[in-house]
């Protein structure tokens, strides 16, 4: 019995580790999502002339 316990607690142990990496890769992606967002934020914007005909 103690083998079993022994195994499902590896088992918990190493799906725990898994997914804290996942919330650490995951986080780490918000991150850099919300700062190249701030990026953009911070970019001029042109108003478009629309007297202008391009074609």
């Amino acid at each position: 019995m103690d083998s079993v316990y022994e195994e499902f607690r590896d088992l918990c142990q190493g799906s725990k580790d898994k997914l804290d990496n996942m919330i650490k890769i995951m986080d780490d992606y918000l991150g850099l999502s919300r700062r190249a967002f701030y990026e953009f934020e911070k970019l001029e914007f042109r108003k478009i002339n629309d007297e202008i005909d391009n074609t």
